[in-house]
Parts: C-alpha cells; structure tokens; sequence
C-alpha cells in the first residue's frame, strides 16, 4: 500500500468521523433548545367553526381542544380559557388547527339581527322610503 492511497483513507475515515460529530452536536442542540423553551397552553379549533356560532355553544360542543404550544408561537391574543368566551360570539370562521383568539369573536350585538335568527329562520331586507 502506498503512502498516497493510505493517506486517502485516514482522510476519508477523519472526514466521516467528523461527519457523525457535527450530526450528533446539531441534533443535541436542537434538543437541548426545544426542552428549554416555555411552553403555555392554549384553545385551538378542533374542527371548523362558524361564524355566529356563541362561545358557550363552541365549548358544549367540544369545538376546542388544548394544546401545549412554545410560548414564541403563540399567537397574539390568543385565548387559553373556556371561560374568556362566556357572552362572546364567533364574527368570523376559525378553521380547525387555529389558535382560538379574541379578534375573532366579539359580544352578541357585533352581530345585529344574525344573532335573534335560530334554526331554519331568515332575515330579509326590503328596500323602501318612510312613506
């Protein structure tokens, strides 16, 4: 064997070492940072939820599900208690996988005539002048 092909090996053996070394440290640091990050709870949708839909209607019906999140993913107002939706009305769609917010629900009066119509009911509106 020659000292040409022998050095090419030690090379390429040192190469796979240090190799393994830098997979095995990222992979450690990773690791070591996500078990280091707080976390904190929060609602996310468990299936869609419709616009009008009441607060109380979304926590019977198991629309919510609790999630334990990395607080820097958290979004901003995002709601970690049933008990925040109590008089509260969804304004608009929350799909599911969401984080449940405060900007998307607001009081029953956000909601006009939308909110006294239950069931098959509608509203109409019909255009004319005081006479």
């Amino acid at each position: 064997m020659t000292y040409r092909v022998k050095n090419i090996g030690i090379a390429v053996v040192l190469a796979a070492f240090a190799g393994l070394l830098t997979i095995f440290y990222v992979a450690n640091y990773k690791r070591h940072v996500q078990n280091g990050e707080n976390k904190v709870s929060v609602l996310v949708a468990a299936r869609d939820i419709p616009a009008g839909t009441t607060g109380s209607e979304v926590v019977e019906q198991h629309y919510l599900k609790t999630e334990t999140v990395p607080k820097r993913t958290v979004v901003p107002g995002a709601i970690s208690e049933t008990s925040q939706l109590n008089n509260q009305v969804a304004t608009e769609q929350i799909y599911r996988g969401e984080q449940v917010t405060a900007l998307r629900f607001g009081s029953t009066s956000e909601l006009g005539i939308r909110a006294q119509l239950k069931g098959t009911e509608r509203a109409m509106q019909l255009q004319g002048d005081a006479n």
